[in-house]
């Protein structure tokens, strides 16, 4: 049916409306790929942090969806040879396991800077703004404090395998157990990074 406007003439037939633009920061939109925020006239660490976090984030996106495609094909493999050639393959379940832990924690370190992990908004979002900014910040600090513990133990559990070897693959299990420092690490930086960029900063630089 043709549009009209408010004289009531038509303008012709009606077109369809296209769908909303996400706004930035709305959880819905929250991918694994990372977006460069807006920091402009913060202090010059501020800024430094920001870049790094920036910088850190792409670079585990990467290693995690190359990862993540390695595993899917490890996982084609075992079906195809378990079911259709009858003949299983010994080595893809450990090596499925090794990409799915290095992908999964690295992806959860890229859902930390975006504020876009597993948790509750029903709580912040019946705060007060400047209720919400101090919960952030408490949040983002037991996130440092865990990645910190992580980054402390990670010598012990490393030690605990040093010189032993997967049974399949016989690869050195301190490949697999190295995430565990790169995942603490990763979190001190991003969580650190959002105590000096709030969640309304969050936005991508134009």
């Amino acid at each position: 049916m043709p549009a009209r406007d408010a004289s009531g003439m038509t303008d012709g037939p009606a077109r369809p409306v296209p769908f909303a633009e996400p706004e930035p920061g709305d959880d819905a939109t929250a991918s694994v790929f990372v977006h460069r925020r807006n920091v402009e006239g913060r202090g010059v660490l501020v800024r430094w942090a920001e870049h790094f976090s920036y910088a850190c984030a792409w670079a585990a996106v990467v290693v995690a969806l190359v990862a993540s495609a390695c595993l899917m094909v490890c996982i084609l493999l075992q079906v195809v040879y378990r079911y259709i050639l009858n003949a299983p393959l010994s080595w893809t379940d450990e090596m499925a396991i090794f990409l799915f832990v290095w992908s999964m924690l690295l992806f959860a370190t890229v859902c930390v800077r975006d504020r876009s992990h597993v948790r509750f908004t029903a709580l912040v979002g019946a705060l007060p703004s400047a209720a919400a900014r101090v919960l952030d910040r408490v949040i983002m600090v037991i996130a440092v404090g865990f990645g910190l513990v992580l980054v402390y133990i990670s010598p012990d559990m490393l030690s605990l395998v040093w010189g032993n070897r997967s049974p399949a693959i016989n690869y050195p299990l301190q490949l697999l157990y190295f995430i565990v420092p790169v995942h603490g690490v990763l979190l001190v930086v991003h969580a650190a990074t959002n105590l000096f960029v709030p969640p309304e900063h969050n936005e991508a630089a134009e």
